[in-house]
């Protein structure tokens, strides 16, 4: 009895031994729906780098940066990285936290490690090529090129829209890296740079400290003379 018991002891240590495998994996396999929800998972390579950090995690993307190539680390303390800092890690589950994917790293006892340092990918873009599709730009540190106008205040909860001038789209935004506290409807800035991200069901920006500067907005009104308004109809 007693060998039956050890034996069957020893299959299901055996199974949990297999199931708390992590697979070796990216991070755009894991965007792009190739890992299962709830994986454990290392994203090793030395090929991720740092991009923005929040008081309990951190964004990432794989170089070179591209369409579902970010995640969100949810680190759930003050993360131990900076800005740039190249990285792997070891043991983190794969979540897809009220739709924004994430890799939390409380839940197998995961640990990031710093193999080095490298430049914050740059990626320029329109506001209509980022919102052809949303979800492949999430966690990115973006530069939206467009030219912006605020169309409405910031609410008590540091959110604020702006349209773009180039289409007509509308780009939500959320303070938590800047100070909205000056910005005014009718406010105008030449392109915002900052954190892509999902929450409350929508997607939107979250601009860096000097993700955003306010220009004059205003056109200035131009003399003509009749003869010239004449030319320019002929």
């Amino acid at each position: 009895m007693k060998t039956v018991v050890t034996v069957m002891l020893l299959v299901a240590l055996s199974a949990v031994a297999v199931m708390a495998q992590s697979i070796p994996t990216t991070i755009l396999e894991c965007r792009t729906g190739l890992v299962p929800e709830n994986s454990q998972v290392d994203l090793l390579g030395g090929t991720i780098v740092v991009t923005a950090l929040r008081y309990n995690g951190f964004a990432c993307t794989e170089m070179a940066a591209g369409p579902y190539t970010a995640i969100w680390v949810y680190t759930g303390s003050a993360p131990t990285v900076v800005e740039g800092d190249v990285i792997e890690i070891v043991n983190g589950e794969y979540i897809e936290y009220y739709d924004l994917s994430e890799i939390k790293m409380s839940t197998y006892g995961g640990t990031v490690n710093i193999l080095g340092t490298a430049p914050i990918p740059e990626l320029p873009m329109s506001l209509d090529a980022v919102q052809l599709d949303d979800e492949a730009w999430e966690s990115h540190v973006l530069n939206i090129v467009d030219s912006f106008t605020v169309t409405t205040a910031p609410s008590g909860y540091g959110e604020w829209d702006a349209v773009s001038s180039e289409s007509g789209a509308t780009l939500g935004h959320d303070d938590y890296f800047f100070d909205e506290s000056a910005l005014l409807v009718g406010d105008c800035y030449l392109g915002v740079t900052g954190m892509y991200t999902y929450s409350y069901g929508a997607y939107k920006i979250n601009p860096l400290v000097d993700g955003l500067t306010v220009v004059d907005c205003t056109i200035g009104n131009e003399t003509m003379t009749f003869g010239g308004m004449k030319a320019l109809y002929r």
